[in-house]
């Protein structure tokens, strides 16, 4: 019997395979899952970056300008990278909820059935599938991050366009002050 796994073909016959070799493959596949969640830090540590470049970014945001063109963009840059932010967020959310349903469905079944050739092909093809979805949820979640990244620094590299804008009007309201003194 063939395992498929997203449309891939694997030569594995899993009637051949000792029970202590299908055990170590169900391991091995408990490991996937742990190198899966292990690659969550890269994630975690984007949106750790983010979080600070927009606290210091409000810092230089004059929101009272918010109807200049510059300001506009830059506002509406960040509120899309937030919302990217949090778009991924769900994604990481669902790889940790996928873990908790991989594995073989209970305990009374390996206790239970004599068949442990069969248990731990039941265990294999589940934590298989959970590995496949957390690996789609979390390349979805990186993609969303990155997306928000590149919004957020097309939004700062806007933030000298919005200061100049501050700068020309603070520069004419000071030479009309001079006209009028």
């Amino acid at each position: 019997m063939a395992e498929n796994t997203n449309g891939k073909s694997l030569a594995v016959d899993f009637g051949e395979l000792s029970p202590e070799s299908m055990k170590d493959l169900y391991l091995s596949e408990r490991e996937q899952s742990q190198t899966i969640r292990s690659q969550l830090a890269v994630p975690v540590t984007i949106i750790s970056f983010l979080i600070f470049g927009y606290v210091s970014f409000a810092q230089e945001v004059d929101i009272a300008r918010w109807h200049e063109p510059a300001t506009l963009a830059m506002l509406a840059l960040a509120l899309a990278s937030i919302l990217l932010i949090l778009a991924a967020m769900i994604y990481l959310a669902r790889v940790e909820r996928t873990f908790l349903g991989a594995g073989p469905q209970g305990v009374e079944a390996q206790l239970q059935g004599s068949d442990e050739a069969g248990f731990f092909l039941d265990a294999i093809r589940s934590v298989r599938k959970h590995n496949d979805a957390a690996s789609r949820c979390r390349a979805r979640a990186f993609f969303l991050l990155l997306a928000a990244l590149a919004s957020f620094i097309v939004a700062v590299t806007l933030l000298p366009l919005h200061k100049q804008g501050g700068m020309a009007i603070a520069g004419a309201e000071s030479a009309a002050a001079r006209q009028i003194a």
